[in-house]
């Protein structure tokens, strides 16, 4: 089994994953001194040598994957590794939100990776990674469509009042950077605006379906990635490995066909040696 050089997309579909893990590992280590954590096998897995365990097993894991060194069975491992955090995580009862968010999306993009590379044995190596590679969008549309589907279940129509989105920016106005603080007090103060955003939100989410679509790609990735430092601008949610990701699946897919090595095979029909073309 041979390690292949990654192209940029590989690389940086790992590196929303190591965003991730970062976010986690930190939670883990802040939450596992607290005395819930040593009550339970899991919960010691929070502490600094669980941490260094599960981070190395992880890593060594996702490089393994990403270099394509025994690649579903590389990646398989990474994610029982991050479904083992899940639960260590989990046994804090002290999750936070904004955390657990942000690696919902790069880590169900992972599965659906894995999943196109496992229903694909028979195919041609770039046509796997291609199927793994939508796979892994229609996974991140769904996810964006499910996140708006839970809005509305949850509120319903209130969800689009002034007050639901003004009572959440209104709580969190003081802010660390006072730019953020000065744009949380105008929306605040406005309450259709309040209300336009909150049907902005919930349109943009419900947009993911067009994500299986490489043809929309593009500019929804960018439309997220607005909708993002929208968030983090009034509410103070920074999702980091999301806006990685989606650009990444949306301008760095696989390519169709695989560039031949430089003086290898030619293709067929490419004039071989002094041959000219007739």
């Amino acid at each position: 089994m041979t390690v292949s050089r990654p192209r940029a997309g590989r690389v940086l579909f790992g590196f929303a994953l190591v965003i991730a893990w970062a976010g986690q590992m930190h939670l883990m280590l802040r939450v596992g001194k607290g005395p819930i954590a040593s009550e339970s096998l899991l919960g010691a897995l929070a502490g600094p040598a669980g941490v260094t365990f599960l981070s190395v097993a992880f890593l060594s894991s996702l490089a393994a994957f990403v270099l394509k060194f025994r690649e579903a069975t590389a990646g398989l491992c990474a994610f029982g590794v991050l479904w083992l955090a899940a639960a260590v995580e989990a046994s804090l009862f002290t999750v936070s939100q904004a955390i657990h968010h942000n690696k919902l999306l790069p880590v169900g993009c992972l599965a659906g990776y894995l999943l196109g590379l496992l229903v694909t044995q028979n195919l041609e190596e770039h046509q796997r990674e291609q199927v793994a590679w939508h796979a892994a969008c229609g996974v991140a549309g769904a996810i964006y469509a499910i996140s708006a589907y839970s809005k509305l279940d949850q509120s319903g129509a209130s969800w689009f009042q002034a007050r639901t989105l003004g009572l959440l920016i209104g709580e969190r106005q003081d802010a660390m950077v006072e730019v953020f603080s000065l744009v949380r007090r105008y929306v605040v103060a406005r309450p259709a605006l309040c209300s336009g955003l909150a049907v902005f939100a919930v349109f943009v989410e419900m947009l993911g379906v067009v994500f299986v679509d490489p043809r929309f790609r593009r500019p929804y990735a960018l439309l997220t990635v607005g909708l993002h430092l929208g968030i983090l601008a009034l509410l103070g949610y920074f999702y980091p490995a999301w806006m990685v990701m989606m650009p990444v699946l949306a301008f760095l897919p696989p390519a169709d066909e695989p560039r031949p090595a430089a003086g290898g095979v030619p293709s067929v029909g490419e004039p071989q040696g002094g041959e000219q073309p007739t």
